[in-house]
């Protein structure tokens, strides 16, 4: 595979080192999102959750729920955008 030399290319000239460097990245920005993601989508629901007035035993799992499903979302899509790259 050939990457594009961008603004990396005048610091790596290896090509096979800027593609890693590159997916490295692209990981990083995943798992940050990841990250972002279940963290408001536990803050909110834990927030919605006080307002409504529920019990913490039945607070809990759903904001660890809301957590898990708010950090599925950056990968579902990212997986769609591979998958669609891969089969083209």
């Amino acid at each position: 595979m050939e990457v594009d030399p961008g603004a990396l290319g005048s610091i790596v000239k290896n090509a096979a080192m800027r593609a890693r460097i590159y997916a490295i990245v692209t990981v990083i920005g995943i798992v940050l999102q990841c990250i972002i993601a279940a963290i408001l989508a536990g803050a909110g629901t834990a927030l919605a959750c006080n307002g409504a007035g529920f019990s913490v035993w039945f607070t809990v799992p759903l904001v660890a729920l809301a957590a898990v499903c708010g950090a599925y979302l950056p990968i579902q899509v990212q997986a769609t955008m591979l998958a669609r790259a891969n089969t083209n």
